[in-house]
């Protein structure tokens, strides 16, 4: 697996998570899970669809070819996910029966076409790649989610 250094730097750099800044709720994670075999599949969906900060969450596995079993009709349950779908729900007053969970999932989740929520803010995992830009992650991190937050930076 050969992995672009340059793409990878600019996605560290760039890329949040999936979802809208303008949602209600941030779940803000160390990072993503799959195998490493997927970090180069990541990596090229992110540049092919435009290396935006937010993707949508089902456009962006459609298009690296992974997840799939975790969206549409018969969305297989995806661990993680499920319990920030059930903190929603449950923040919204909503039923957290497992059909409501898993059709929230299969078709709402991180979406940018549904009411703007955003999930799996990543940048926190950045610290764990190595590439020598360790060390201002941390306060480039805390300052762009403040600056977000204030609206002072358009999503």
């Amino acid at each position: 697996m050969t992995i672009n250094s340059n793409l990878l730097k600019s996605y560290m750099e760039t890329f949040f998570g999936y979802g809208d800044l303008r949602a209600p709720y941030w779940y803000i994670g160390m990072e993503e899970g799959g195998e490493s075999s997927e970090i180069s599949q990541r990596l090229n969906a992110w540049d092919a669809l435009g290396r935006r900060e937010l993707e949508d969450l089902l456009d962006f596995h459609t298009k690296a070819r992974i997840g799939q079993e975790f969206f549409g009709k018969h969305a297989k349950r995806q661990a993680t996910w499920w319990q920030l779908i059930r903190m929603t729900l449950a923040a919204e007053g909503r039923p957290l029966e497992n059909e409501e969970v898993r059709s929230y999932q299969a078709e709402r989740l991180g979406r940018t076409t549904e009411r703007p929520r955003c999930w799996n803010c990543t940048r926190c995992r950045r610290e764990r790649v190595r590439i020598g830009l360790t060390g201002r992650f941390a306060i480039y991190r805390s300052s762009r989610i403040e600056k977000h937050m204030s609206g002072a930076v358009d999503p």
